[in-house]
């Protein structure tokens, strides 16, 4: 299927004063002989349009106190619909009313003098970052070619052999589509960036260790509650999401699939450590398949007397953390309390059309975390296949139950996503890779170990305490050759002279799937390894071409065939309202291209332009008609903005 971003390129580093559109089109038109179909410039102007945003969250809250026929942007009026609420503060009135009135009032009062009153108000605010010489920096532009190959042609030529526009080399690259760009973040450096997910990728290691602290003190403090730890670990991983969306809202992404994947490396950190990882490194070894531990030590042959200390087994814990994502998990999903709550209880109390349509927009969901579910439970099946073999059948069936709730959720209950593409998937198989090799690795292990009780020796020469804990003692590959090195101290000791192969326990077919498995998954490994150093260090010297073959349908035809083309039109979405916001003028394009359409009110009532009149770029006032005479007589028919430093991003289209 064909989207925008097959016709579309991204300038990363244009000029600051590069503000007009049609020169663009003639930078590039040299590249692409059949014509450009659209041009959108965007501006540092982050600050400005975030203090818009929060001028109309505010005014939706204030909108919610008053009666539904108030005027919301005039001032006067506004102030005075408040004034009417004091006058009905008189005597007469019940005290409980009164009381929750004037709570009421004065609770719009300060939310009008927050928007309007005063040195610090937001308006101020707005007006004095609209004067900034830094919001009219051009941040990025976004250029749509009417051909793939336009786009290829110019997109080839600049990366290898660079562009010279005004003396400044661009730098280029393919976007993502226009749903997934968040452009609220397009303008914050790399370097920013990174620092902002290495801070929040530290905070989440220090909840993993933490976790992993709680299920240690669970374990072992609490040992007759067998199933402590599995239920620590699930309460963790029902945090955890909540934690790594905060987390990640401090974070910038130019792109939803940005920043998807950052989410997604923090809960694939997160699930992974505390449902596989910390539990293996808690348990004692011979409690991996047994109920308890004999700590024996190298008395034991001497017939000492040891006490049994119990010890949980870990094979039921892992059994309970996958009932926990057949059942749990997906019921929860399914169930979908927040949604019901809001159709059926919050949305009767709604006051205007408006309230009740936000109740039934659906609930929203992240994508990373749909794949890190998934994700988690293929890495416990990897991690403990070989020693509790039904891990391979409850993997299947979690996979399956969780595939057909996800798809019933996302094709009737949850909210419309972005066009992510492939990103969040190619981005899940670099997991998917790791947790084969994992199997590999921890198969040579479980197999080393058995009979997991330290115990060598045979019944002619006496049994005495050994090692037989590869993993723990980070030997690899762990290999029967191996065992007396393992034991090395016990081969030391003179007392066990008359024993043939001091410190070995492995039997003759344990040895051989042993030394397969070993030599497997070190093949595996290496090859592995060699792998992801030839992809991303080889390959950044050479990068691979697009593999897609150009399809050869032209963009202006792709309508004509029933497809849905949206043109990047800077937006944003914000809770509590029902359409995103509007960041930039559209008069100058098709408003097919905007990706939605409000059925009951224009593009108008949503744009932040008209919100503030004094920086409002445009020659008309919100749901004012343009003078189609005077628009009809510019070239090509299209709306130019007069402004000589524009504050507010441009979007223009030309027609084919």
């Amino acid at each position: 299927i064909l989207t925008v971003k097959d016709y579309s390129l991204e300038v990363k580093n244009p000029p600051n004063d590069a503000r007009d559109p049609d020169e663009w089109k003639q930078f590039f038109l040299p590249y692409a002989s059949e014509g450009i179909r659209s041009c959108t410039i965007t501006f540092d102007n982050a600050k400005m349009t975030e203090a818009l945003v929060q001028r109309r969250v505010l005014l939706g809250t204030l909108e919610h106190m008053l009666s539904p026929d108030t005027n919301m942007n005039d001032k006067k009026k506004l102030f005075a619909q408040i004034q009417s609420q004091k006058d009905e503060l008189d005597a007469n009135t019940p005290l409980l009313r009164r009381l929750f009135r004037k709570s009421d009032y004065d609770s719009a009062v300060s939310l009008y003098e927050t928007i309007f009153v005063g040195n610090d108000c937001i308006e101020k605010q707005i007006k004095h970052l609209a004067k900034q010489p830094k919001t009219s920096n051009v941040s990025k532009v976004f250029v749509v070619f009417e051909t793939e190959r336009g786009k290829r042609n110019a997109l080839e030529k600049i990366s290898q052999e660079g562009a010279n526009f005004r003396g400044h080399f661009l730098k280029v690259q393919e976007p993502c589509e226009p749903s997934a760009v968040r452009w609220h973040n397009l303008e914050e450096s790399t370097m920013i960036q990174v620092t902002q997910q290495v801070l929040a990728l530290l905070v989440v290691v220090a909840f993993v260790a933490f976790g992993a602290f709680v299920i240690y003190l669970v374990k072992h403090k609490f040992r007759e509650w067998a199933s402590g730890p599995a239920v620590v670990v699930m309460v963790l991983n029902t945090i955890v999401p909540k934690i790594c969306h905060y987390l990640n809202s401090f974070e910038s992404h130019a792109s939803e699939g940005a920043y998807q994947a950052s989410l997604y490396i923090k809960l694939t950190l997160a699930y992974w450590v505390n449902t596989a990882i910390a539990q293996l490194i808690i348990s004692n070894f011979s409690s991996y398949i047994a109920s308890s531990v004999l700590p024996v030590n190298e008395n034991f042959n001497d017939g000492g007397n040891e006490e049994v200390v119990p010890a949980e087994n870990l094979l039921p814990n892992i059994y309970a953390l996958f009932l926990w994502d057949m059942v749990y998990t997906p019921l929860i999903s399914f169930l979908d309390l927040g949604g019901m709550y809001a159709k059926y209880f919050k949305a009767r109390g709604a006051k205007t059309q408006k309230e009740m349509n936000l109740n039934f927009q659906g609930t929203s969901f992240s994508l990373a975390e749909r794949y890190t579910n998934m994700t988690r439970m293929f890495f416990l099946c990897s991690v403990y296949g070989t020693i509790f073999p039904a891990s391979y059948f409850f993997c299947a069936l979690s996979l399956l139950i969780t595939y057909m709730v996800d798809k019933y959720m996302l094709l009737r209950r949850w909210v419309r996503s972005p066009r992510l593409g492939s990103q969040i998937a190619a981005f899940g198989r670099e997991y998917y890779s790791v947790a084969v090799v994992g199997h590999a690795v921890m198969t040579a292990y479980w197999w080393s170990g058995f009979s997991y009780d330290n115990v060598c020796g045979n019944e002619n020469y006496g049994y005495y305490y050994c090692s037989q804990d590869f993993l723990g003692s980070r030997m690899f590959p762990p290999l029967p050759k191996n065992q007396e090195t393992l034991n090395a101290n016990i081969a030391s000791d003179g007392s066990l002279y008359h024993l043939y192969s001091i410190g070995t326990w492995m039997s003759e077919g344990q040895e051989i799937l042993t030394q397969l498995c070993g030599w497997t998954s070190t093949i595996l490994l290496g090859v592995f390894v060699f792998y992801k150093f030839f992809k991303y260090i080889f390959y950044l010297t050479f990068p691979l071409e697009d593999s897609t073959e150009d399809q050869y349908v032209d963009f202006s035809a792709l309508q004509r065939l029933g497809q849905e083309i949206f043109l990047y039109v800077p937006q944003r979405r914000v809770p509590g309202f029902t359409f995103p916001l509007l960041m930039c003028n559209i008069d100058d394009i098709d408003k097919n291209r905007v990706g939605w359409k409000d059925p009951f009110r224009g593009y108008d009532y949503h744009n932040v332009v008209f919100d503030i009149d004094e920086i409002n770029p445009l020659n008309r006032k919100r749901d004012e008609k343009i003078n189609t005479d005077e628009w009809d007589s510019k070239e090509n028919g299209q709306y130019k903005l007069e402004s000589a430093n524009p504050v507010f991003s441009i979007v223009k289209e030309w027609k084919g």
